[in-house]
């Protein structure tokens, strides 16, 4: 079977159809916009060229092919009227195979580029279209000719089907039955593959072009997982089935394979290291439901049944092949049994596509193992130093220590190292819970154990009471360190809040507001400076040369410090106390002299103090959405209570004394974060900050 040939999506506009059913593909589309967005503005901004040439590799036909490009090129115009500059002209080459529909692209262009003049308005430069039929494993374009590469959802499929699958009998993909030379042949093929497409991309690109690629991956070291194998093995089964009732040969099931790879994000990366043309700004990991209609609204009962959802889609992309090797003769028959297969499992199971490009605190935990993962790799220490910053007690304090044991020990195995022992030092407050964190020791050391024979992994756990705004443990002996949703806290609150006569200038607000004088903004971020400053520079003489940090952390996205995010929140506290006030519960002179001691950092602020303290290098820097989690049908404003009021309880208490009602207050809190809610979509945003010891 020649791939070249026969791999293509589903033209036209029909029932089966790609264009009918790539709405998966679309929302993939739209959940990596923001990765997207921020690439080509910071191409755009980096030289303001005067033309721009895009490549959408892999473009296929049907809706998703110029949503892409019009997402875009509204980006750069926004841009550029924001800074005064005149528009680009735009070249836009879309590429896929000899055999995609580009006949229904082309015809569609007209109604879409009178759309776009009409959105984009006056000024706004020409847009070229070009079309480039070929394999992008291989060169298709000038040399420096591109700016910009995009491509979604096809760098999983390969140049071919990889030699070597004989031994694959009854499988059309790998499978938990398969033979481990198939796993190898497979990966081979993709290390081949996504070698030259490196290759001809960087000689294709002008320095300091940028690419997004977004690709069907897997988060297991197994490439044969059931995240990214599962899907195939149903059709598997299907075709099966058909061959014990004589409809198909088994020679001919035999002989058939798919020509794909899922790869694990170090298989991603590691090929770029290798390739070495190109750096890698940012890659992350997402999940998407197999049935694209799941969350959707107003369905006919056809569309209701995810199985009949999920072998549509695939049927539009698998379809050529299978008629290519089996005959057309058999399809009908071969998705009628796939979709009754997919409506039972998806009935009882949930079933995500990966992403190489889940709730952000998976994403996060993702990040977590593996940079330490990576650290114990390079450095295979014989004792490895982990220090938690900021580890507060309960259920968190111990869970990640596990997790991270477990990640250093898979590793380990790997190479063949023996595991190494375990320095934990967990870090608060001297008014920590410690005895909370030391009670649940005896547990934790058990259920380590518990799948290891009784016999688990040497780790010294010890506390360290103190303020990580300084030194806590001696010259060079962490090798990695962990803080989550305690760096946004500052030493104290800003003295500069304060007049010489020891009054507040920021009075009504317990933090950065609208009605805030722009002197407070700039004594929160003064404090934010000096502290993460000395954060660093401490941390820097604790860590060994090659450390790592990951710091998790609330902040903003953009310059202006008043958001719908975390500013949001505590501006709902200062209205809360108001209450209080009207109400005489507490007095108004407490409320004007209570600031709390926060600050939530932009990225440019993050990178910038980085730079300039010197001791480390930004290895990863991500910005996530914090989910809203919700318990016992309780509102998403009772969470938030419950929370802040878990964080802050303690300081109120100790300014306002004993007297002051919160349960009322945080009653009333709640309520008005809920009433929020209504209005507009409360966004808090969380960094995380991967920093690597120079």
């Amino acid at each position: 079977m020649e791939v070249v040939q026969v791999l293509h999506m589903n033209g036209g506009a029909g029932e089966t159809s790609y264009a009918k059913n790539s709405l998966l593909q679309q929302k993939v589309i739209t959940m990596t916009k923001p990765i997207t967005e921020d690439a080509i503005t910071k191409l755009y901004c980096s030289r303001y060229p005067e033309e721009i040439a895009i490549a959408d590799l892999g473009c296929s036909s049907g809706p998703n092919t110029l949503f892409l490009v019009s997402e875009l090129l509204k980006v750069v115009d926004s841009v550029r009227q924001k800074i005064g500059q005149k528009s680009p002209e735009y070249q836009v080459f879309l590429n896929d195979l000899p055999g995609n529909d580009f006949n229904t692209i082309f015809r569609s262009l007209s109604i879409f580029q009178n759309e776009l003049r009409k959105q984009l308005g006056p000024g706004n430069g020409p847009c070229f279209f070009t079309g480039v039929p070929g394999s992008f494993y291989g060169r298709l374009f000038r040399r420096n000719s591109l700016h910009f590469v995009h491509s979604s959802y096809s760098l999983h499929w390969l140049s071919q089907v990889p030699q070597g699958l004989e031994s694959n009998k009854r499988n059309i993909y790998m499978a938990s039955t398969s033979p481990p030379d198939v796993l190898k042949a497979y990966y081979m093929q993709f290390q081949k593959d996504f070698s030259l497409f490196l290759k001809c991309r960087s000689e294709e690109l002008v320095d300091g072009g940028r690419m997004v690629l977004t690709l069907i991956g897997r988060r297991s070291d197994d490439p044969s997982s059931k995240e990214c194998c599962y899907f195939w093995e149903l059709l598997a089964m299907a075709l099966s089935d058909m061959l014990v009732e004589g409809l198909i040969e088994e020679e001919k099931l035999n002989s058939f394979n798919i020509p794909m790879y899922t790869p694990s994000p170090a298989e991603v990366k590691y090929e770029v290291v290798k390739e070495g043309s190109f750096n890698i700004d940012r890659l992350e990991v997402t999940e998407v439901n197999w049935n694209a209609y799941q969350d959707e609204t107003d369905l006919s009962d056809a569309f209701k049944d995810g199985g009949y959802n999920v072998a549509k889609c695939i049927r539009a992309v698998a379809e050529p092949l299978l008629a290519s090797h089996f005959g057309e003769g058999i399809l009908d028959e071969v998705f009628r049994r796939y979709r009754e297969i997919l409506s039972d499992r998806v009935s009882k199971e949930q079933n995500e596509f990966v992403n190489v490009t889940k709730k952000a605190s998976d994403m996060v935990k993702h990040i977590t193992m593996e940079t330490i993962q990576e650290l114990y790799h390079e450095v295979t220490p014989n004792s490895l130093g982990i220090a938690d910053l900021g580890c507060s007690s309960g259920p968190n304090s111990l869970s990640l220590i596990k997790d991270m044991v477990e990640a250093v020990e898979g590793t380990s195995h790997k190479i063949f190292h023996p595991m190494p022992e375990f320095r934990v030092y967990l870090n608060d407050l001297p008014t920590n819970d410690f005895n909370s964190v030391f009670k649940s020791l005896p547990d934790f050391y058990k259920d380590l154990k518990k799948d290891r024979n009784q016999e688990g992994p040497a780790i010294f756990i010890a506390g360290y009471p103190g303020s990580f705004y300084g030194r806590l443990f001696p010259c060079n002996c962490l090798h990695f360190i962990y803080s989550s949703y305690s760096l946004h806290w500052l030493s104290k609150v800003p003295p500069s809040l304060y007049d010489e006569h020891g009054k507040s200038i920021n009075k009504g607000n317990v933090y950065i507001s609208e009605s805030s004088p722009p002197s407070v903004s700039q004594a929160y971020y003064k404090q934010f400076q000096e502290d993460f400053s000395l954060f660093l520079k401490s941390r820097s003489e604790e860590l060994v040369t090659g450390g790592r940090m990951v710091l998790i952390l609330l902040g903003r996205i953009g310059q202006d410090h008043v958001d719908r995010g975390n500013s949001l929140f505590w501006e709902i506290l200062s209205r809360s106390l108001a209450i209080s006030v009207s109400q005489a519960e507490i007095e108004k002179e407490k409320v004007d002299s209570y600031e709390v001691h926060f600050y939530a950092a932009s990225r440019n602020e993050l990178e910038d103090e980085v730079r300039r303290e010197g001791s480390f290098e930004i290895d990863k820097l991500e910005m996530f959405e914090i989910e809203r989690e919700v318990k016992n049908g309780e509102s998403y404003g009772t969470a938030v209570a419950m929370t802040v009021r878990a964080v802050q309880e303690s300081m109120l208490c100790d300014h306002f004394g004993d007297g002051i009602d919160l349960d009322t207050l945080f009653n009333n809190y709640g309520k008005m974060i809920d009433e929020e809610m209504l209005k507009v979509d409360i966004k808090p945003i969380t960094f995380v900050v991967v920093l690597k010891k120079l």
